[in-house]
């Protein structure tokens, strides 16, 4: 059918004409204006013109750039920065703890992670102990050192004090075993090692020379032996009350440090502490400087009465 106005061909499904809007048209035959045949109608409606295609979206403006970091720190920044703070109190140990305070810190910085600031102090934190460590650490091991070695003098000492000790008695218990007198000064740590079972005492821990150990076989051995027996004292009566013009036991020496099995002030060895250690005739053990062991006594006779020591028998 076309348009009465202007003539426009219209489809059945037009309401009004296309190009002028006009609501009446022409159909053929004998219908009247305005009306369809719906004969003429298609069994289907004509399928959708096809939409036009939708432009490309343009990139978003603010698109994330390839440097962007999620919030937050590395692993890398906090381990810097905890390495650094505790070189300090460390002190010398800052000089492995501070290198890798740096080191850690750097690596973070360049691969541009989170925590920037945490691995620049820990950096910086780094650097610092590292130095100070460089020049305390000298001056902390010259104090303490000497220390160590004053320790370790004193530990040692107190070692060959009991040493002392224990021999000391050991000779006292064999005196008791043979009508109370002493044992002889060649030959005395055989004859007291039944009553100590330990070799291990005759070598004082700063004697170089026995190297810490002691042979079971000590007769003639001076070197297997780091003490020395008065030989004043052989077979000299141990009992109580001592024989008149002989000195309080508790004065005399019988046992010191010394390089050979018997002998008097000069094979003493004076190896603790500028002095030594001295078992005396009572069973008592001390330390003795060096220039208080010339005041004691190494004999049991007085000075005046020296003259009238008489050889005794070996037991």
């Amino acid at each position: 059918m076309e348009c009465l106005r202007c003539g426009y061909e219209m489809t059945a499904f037009d309401r009004e004409c296309p190009r002028c809007a006009n609501m009446q048209a022409q159909v053929e035959g004998d219908a009247a204006p305005g009306d369809v045949d719906i004969d003429l109608l298609p069994s289907t409606p004509p399928p959708p013109p096809e939409l036009a295609p939708r432009p490309p979206v343009p990139p978003p403006t603010c698109a994330p750039t390839p440097n962007y970091r999620p919030e937050g720190s590395s692993g890398l920044a906090v381990a810097a920065m905890i390495l650094g703070i505790v070189s300090f109190p460390l002190g010398p140990v800052g000089l492995i703890t501070g290198p890798l305070a740096i080191i850690l810190g750097s690596v973070s910085l360049s691969r541009r992670q989170p925590g920037g600031p945490m691995a620049i102090v820990g950096v910086v934190l780094g650097c610092v102990a590292f130095l100070v460590s460089l020049v305390v650490g000298p001056i902390v091991a010259a104090i303490l050192f000497p220390v160590f070695a004053r320790a370790r003098a004193k530990a040692q000492q107190n070692s060959c004090l009991s040493n002392v000790k224990q021999l000391n008695l050991g000779m006292l218990m064999y005196a008791s075993d043979y009508d109370d007198r002493w044992p002889y000064a060649g030959n005395w740590p055989d004859a007291i090692l039944p009553y100590i079972n330990n070799t291990q005492i005759y070598a004082c821990p700063s004697d170089g020379r026995t190297d810490g150990r002691s042979n079971k076989q000590t007769s003639g051995c001076s070197e297997s032996v780091s003490y020395t027996m008065s030989p004043a004292f052989n077979g000299f009566y141990a009992g109580f009350p001592y024989p008149p013009g002989t000195l309080p036991p508790g004065e005399t020496g019988v046992l010191f440090d010394g390089t050979q099995l018997g002998g008097g002030r000069d094979v003493a060895a004076y190896r603790h502490n500028g002095g030594l250690n001295v078992g005396y005739a009572d069973g008592h053990v001390k330390w003795v400087g060096k220039k208080h062991f010339g005041e004691i006594a190494l004999s049991p006779w007085q000075a005046s009465v020296s003259s009238q020591v008489a050889p005794a028998t070996t037991p």
